[in-house]
């Protein structure tokens, strides 16, 4: 199990679960939140928060669709099957500063 503050990537051959289009496989991020399971055949399910690194490599398309869609791109829902430990590459305060930059570039766009 993990907890909030661990530093995870998803595992190779996932795909996203909302748009099931693209290919999340090394995609990584701080655990923020952690949803227990509800009972012994369910599994955790944790919010990561992407780190800058990730958010370099996303498709653009996936950003947009998210917004439009009104959902987080910056965070995803992960099962605990879906992810494993690896390291660190930065804070959290800095992927959020580039999240939040790269977020009003979209919105620039729109004017």
């Amino acid at each position: 199990m993990f907890k909030i503050g661990d530093f995870v990537k998803i595992k190779d051959g996932i795909m996203d679960a909302d748009e099931n289009k693209y290919h999340i496989g090394g995609w990584q991020g701080h655990i923020i939140g952690v949803q227990d399971k509800d009972n012994d055949d369910d599994e955790n399910i944790y919010e990561i928060h992407w780190d800058s690194q990730t958010m370099r490599i996303m498709p653009t398309e996936y950003i947009e669709t998210a917004l439009e869609e009104g959902l987080s791109w910056s965070t995803y829902y992960a099962g605990e099957s879906e992810v494993e430990t690896t390291f660190a590459t930065e804070e959290l305060i800095i992927s959020q500063e580039f999240a939040d930059k790269l977020e009003d570039t979209f919105f620039e766009d729109e004017d």
